[in-house]
């Protein structure tokens, strides 16, 4: 389930409700401030402008092949390409933005732009992060779809399965105990209960016998 929608306080006025001017775009070490993004379903990736992946090129292996951006693997899986608006920094993980892995070669959800500042935020955007279009109050809000360590206000929950894999383990060992003490407990009754049993069957194969012996 998303989160609730943060909506940007700035928006950058055009005819596309889609329009909203960033804070900032981060990634690779670089830092792009005053950008202009579209949040766009129609397109694919992530549109950058030839400038900031020029800037990029300068920290990290970057080239095209295909009409996207490819990079050594070893240089991007850990970094996150974060979209800060009103404050709020959303971030794409290397499996949002890696498309692809060709040996050491990671291909990036990343296309050129020709133009100096602006953004397209693509599916690769919207899958993570759902998208809400107001048309009357003319804005845009996001929302998470996942509360992660990449989600504004998110954590790193990585550990949250040792720890409840940890609590079952506890549970398990203390069901088990209380079984056996259980069993343990009722033991000598039941050893009891048997050997009366026994007796009594004991006692009925006697009878026929007896009577057989006096006639």
């Amino acid at each position: 389930m998303p989160t609730s929608c943060q909506w940007p306080t700035a928006r950058e006025r055009s005819s596309d409700i889609g329009d909203i001017r960033l804070d900032r775009v981060a990634f690779g070490g670089m830092e792009f401030p005053g950008a202009i993004a579209i949040v766009d379903s129609g397109t694919s990736l992530i549109g950058a402008p030839v400038t900031a992946l020029a800037a990029i090129s300068a920290k990290i292996v970057l080239f095209e092949k295909w009409g996207v951006q490819v990079a050594k693997c070893s240089d991007v899986e850990d970094l996150t390409l974060d979209f800060v608006l009103s404050g709020q920094a959303y971030k794409l993980g290397g499996e949002d933005f890696i498309l692809a892995q060709q040996d050491d070669l990671c291909f990036l959800a990343l296309q050129p732009l020709d133009q100096p500042h602006g953004w397209i935020l693509g599916d690769v955007f919207m899958r993570r992060y759902f998208v809400e279009f107001d048309w009357d109050k003319e804005r845009v809000g996001i929302a998470c779809t996942v509360l992660d360590s990449l989600c504004p206000g998110g954590s790193d929950d990585s550990g949250g399965w040792i720890v409840y894999l940890a609590l079952f383990a506890v549970c398990f060992v203390g069901l088990q105990a209380c079984a056996l003490a259980c069993w343990w407990a009722t033991g000598p009754a039941r050893g009891r209960l048997a050997a009366g049993d026994s007796t009594r069957a004991g006692r009925t194969r006697d009878v026929p016998e007896l009577q057989l012996a006096h006639i």
